[in-house]
């Protein structure tokens, strides 16, 4: 049998098309169809055409975040312009006056608190002018510029001041102030590194002899608290941020009323020149909260720990408020 002949055999109720080699049957090669081989080739180019559109839109996002990010470093993140970042964590813009939230008032007197207890001055919170926020919801880190005055300075003058301070935790008093500088001023030292994850103490009681003799406790006069107005401060902070549904929630302070307060500390220092200084303490403060309505006036009681970084000042209140 010379060269080559073709057969049609039935398989299974088809034809099956073979052809001879060397006197041995083979199957013939599929036909290709050419409109399935086309249909590939546009899917192929299709999902290349897809990829590399994602591909170019990540890339300008990356440089874009980057670019944020690193202006972020160079401005300390007060002084952003117009370039945000508004996903979940990123950073927003935000704008002051006598609408801004409670906390971020309050997050501005703590800063004006430190730089006053460490320059030896009395600026006061005048307005917040402006403020850029890390972080859509709690935790977030606040960056805020701020204008505050000296209420005793004739001629009365209004200075630029900015401070940033986080929160590490939702609905706790766990919070850090980094930076607290007047404006146009460089910080210094590893901001980011001071954090306080200790345990807050038992709250003392004066009639057993151990406190006495192993804690420094002052009893601190009314006369005493009204003076160093960081107290009252520190109370106000521990309330807010302890009963904060949602990030700018704004309580009503109006009903707080401190009873007493006793300040505890592990270094030997006259009361007087502790409540001047800028060291660690524990703060135990006894209050009234008027909530209105049908619940009336409520006792409480609030700890706060204030923690000093030696080196760079920055400090860290954690607290926690109760019955």
């Amino acid at each position: 049998m010379g060269g080559r002949r073709w057969r049609k055999k039935k398989k299974e109720g088809k034809q099956e098309e073979l052809w001879v080699v060397d006197n041995e049957y083979r199957a013939a090669p599929k036909r290709r169809s050419y409109a399935g081989l086309w249909a590939k080739k546009i899917e192929s180019l299709r999902c290349k055409s897809e990829e590399e559109i994602i591909r170019k839109r990540e890339d300008a996002f990356y440089k874009k975040t980057a670019k944020l990010w690193r202006k972020v470093w160079e401005t300390d993140g007060f002084d952003m312009g117009k370039l945000w970042d508004y996903r979940d964590w990123g950073m927003r813009a935000f704008k002051g006056g006598k609408d801004c939230p409670i906390v971020v008032q309050l997050y501005s007197k703590l800063g004006l608190h430190r730089y006053n207890m460490l320059e030896g001055t009395n600026l006061q919170l005048h307005e917040v002018e402006k403020y850029n926020k890390e972080g859509r919801f709690m935790p977030a880190r606040y960056y805020i510029t701020l204008l505050a005055e000296d209420p005793a300075a004739t001629p009365s003058s209004l200075v630029a001041f900015q401070t940033e301070l986080y929160e590490s935790s939702c609905n706790t008093l766990n919070h850090t102030c980094v930076i607290a500088r007047l404006k146009g001023t460089k910080s210094t030292g590893n901001l980011d590194r001071f954090h306080d994850g200790r345990d807050l103490p038992e709250w003392p009681s004066f009639a057993a002899d151990d406190d006495k003799s192993s804690r420094i406790l002052y009893e601190v006069l009314e006369s005493e608290w009204e003076e160093n107005d960081w107290i009252g401060l520190y109370l106000q902070v521990a309330v807010v941020t302890t009963n904060r549904r949602r990030a700018y929630d704004n309580p009503d302070l109006s009903g707080l009323k401190i009873l007493n307060v006793v300040v505890e500390t592990e270094e030997n220092l006259p009361k007087e020149t502790l409540l001047k200084c800028f060291t660690s303490v524990v703060v135990y403060i006894s209050y009234d909260q008027d909530l209105g309505g049908d619940i009336g006036v409520c006792k409480r009681r609030a700890i706060v720990r204030r923690t000093v970084d030696p080196i760079s000042k920055c400090f860290s209140l954690v607290g926690n408020v109760g019955e």
